[in-house]
This record gives C-alpha cells, sequence and structure tokens, in this order.
C-alpha cells in the first residue's frame, strides 16, 4: 500500500470504472492514467449487515488504496474499494427466472436491497423501510428493485421497524441452483447456501 509522506497515513486514490464484469466479479479502474484491477471482495457493501450493493458500475468514481497485484507486481490493484453503486452480481442471481405468485397483501413497495443470507429491505410506497426475511416469501425469491406486495407486523428482531409477511412478487426462483444446496431450517428462518471463504456466495 501507499502511504502518505506529510500525514502518515495510508494514501487514498480516486479512479473511474472503466470496465467490470459482474459475473467474473472484477474489472478495470481508470486511475491518473492508468489501468488499475479491481476485484469485487475488495469492494465495501453498501449495506454491510446484508451484504448488499456497492458492486463497482462503468462510470462510478471510486476511491480506494493501491497495492501491487501479487501474482504481478508491476501491476496495481485497488483495495478497500468504496463508491460502487450497483448491487452484487450474487444478490440477484436467478432474476426473471421465478414465477411471481398472485398476491393479495395490504401493502406495497420496491426492493431496496436482499442478500444472499435471505434477508433485506423493502422500502415501502410511503418511503419507509421494512424488514423482509425469505421465509416470508411465497413462492419466489425478492431480488433489488423488484415490485412487492406483503402484509406488515412489528418486526420482533428489529423494534422500531415493521417486517413484511406473506411477501409474494420476487422474480428469483427460492431456490435457484441444487447444487448450492440452500435450505430454509424453522430454527433460524434464513437462506444458507455455500459460501466463499468471505461466508458468501461465490463471487460477492
Amino acid at each position: 500500500m501507499y502511504m502518505d509522506q506529510a500525514t502518515g497515513q495510508v494514501q487514498r486514490f480516486q479512479g473511474v470504472v472503466r470496465s467490470f464484469n459482474s459475473e467474473r466479479g472484477w474489472g478495470f479502474i481508470t486511475c491518473n492514467g492508468s489501468d488499475v484491477m479491481v476485484h469485487i471482495r475488495d469492494c465495501k457493501p453498501t449495506d454491510i449487515e446484508f451484504y448488499t450493493g456497492g458492486q463497482p458500475n462503468v462510470g462510478d468514481v471510486l476511491t480506494f488504496e493501491l497495492e501491487p497485484r501479487k501474482e504481478n507486481p508491476e501491476h496495481l490493484q485497488a483495495k478497500k474499494v468504496e463508491g460502487g453503486t450497483s448491487e452484487r452480481h450474487c444478490n440477484i442471481k436467478g432474476k426473471g427466472l421465478g414465477i411471481p405468485v398472485q398476491g393479495n397483501g395490504e401493502h406495497h413497495g420496491v426492493v431496496k436491497s436482499f442478500g444472499t443470507r435471505g434477508q433485506g429491505w423493502i422500502t415501502h410506497m410511503d418511503g419507509t423501510e421494512v424488514f423482509a426475511d425469505l421465509a416470508d416469501c411465497v413462492g419466489s425469491r425478492p431480488v433489488t428493485g423488484d415490485k412487492l406486495q406483503f402484509d406488515m407486523e412489528p418486526c420482533k428482531s428489529r423494534p422500531g421497524f415493521m417486517q413484511a409477511r406473506g411477501i409474494t412478487g420476487g422474480t428469483a426462483p427460492l431456490s435457484d441452483d441444487p447444487s448450492q444446496k440452500i435450505v430454509i431450517t424453522s430454527s433460524t428462518d434464513k437462506y444458507h447456501a455455500a459460501r466463499n471463504e468471505n461466508g458468501h456466495l461465490p463471487g460477492c
């Protein structure tokens, strides 16, 4: 990493995303006229709790630290990257492949974020945020941007928030890849899957 000689602090740089392959999880940032590699694992999520957002998109202005690439020290790689504006690819896997169930919930909203852990937030039509859990989804799984229908009740695990129940309208299958061994257990009510060393699905 590069240090600021005046302050003794790790120096942060700014650059613009030139390219990013969301499926492979890497791309390049243009910084001071040079290409810098960026990998999704080095990008800070917008929502750290649910590990959503923060994926670089072409044209995004990012801030980051720099260090030589381990496999090719003559080239640089971005670390501790902030500023990505897209949803992480692992969180929208299966989008459009599900068959939404016709719901009869009293409320409507749009998915703000929904992670591989099976939890996230819905932005209600009145602008408030509503907690969502995969255990409350009917027939399909929501992904960022989906328009949902649901009922609500006070959230026991998050005082002050409402929780969506009987959620319908998700556009991804509840289990879109049997090889991931996705299960829902009554003891955790969470979405579990094969994960990488960071505790998240591959490429996330």
